[in-house]
């Protein structure tokens, strides 16, 4: 319940973001797409500290963030995001991207996903290989399980905590 309205629904979607670092990581000029829509672009100011989060809020949600700790924004095109979607970063200070697949393959997806990066960013070029975290549940946050590998377990969500990790 990210807006604090006593209910957990579709409004209450979020990405967040993990540093596992040392540092703090300076996220002006990112970009996270949700599908082929970009869905937010950091701006100066936009940093997460070492060892913290940055959570984007869907922006359906509207007025104050709640229940998130840690540095975070609304979204700045909603995020909508559902089972069987794709979740990009785009770090320009790298040009480079990673790509989540919420589900169990949709290649054409991951392709369109990849078009719209390099629609924006001609030369950038994907780190590492795609992720798939096999199917999501509603109402719940799908996340790395804490097992130091690659499998995804689906939990309840935790804002401020480690969810979603894909970037290192």
């Amino acid at each position: 319940d990210v807006n604090g309205d006593t209910s957990v629904d579709v409004n209450d979607e979020y990405i967040e973001l993990y540093n596992s670092t040392g540092s703090p990581i300076n996220l002006n000029g990112w970009e996270i797409y949700e599908g082929a829509n970009l869905a937010h672009t950091f701006g100066a100011g936009d940093n997460i500290p070492a060892g913290g989060t940055f959570t984007i809020v869907d922006s359906a949600v509207g007025g104050v963030i709640t229940n998130v700790t840690g540095a975070s924004a609304f979204s700045d095109a909603g995020l909508g995001i559902g089972n069987g979607d794709v979740i990009s970063l785009y770090d320009p200070n790298t040009n480079t991207y990673v790509i989540v697949n919420l589900g169990a393959g949709n290649a054409p997806l991951v392709t369109d996903a990849e078009n719209a990066i390099l629609a924006n960013h001609a030369t950038a070029t994907q780190e590492g290989t795609t992720e798939i975290t096999g199917a999501t549940v509603s109402g719940q946050s799908t996340q790395r399980a804490v097992d130091g590998g690659s499998t995804f377990v689906n939990e309840t969500p935790t804002a401020g905590a480690t969810n979603l990790c894909f970037a290192a």
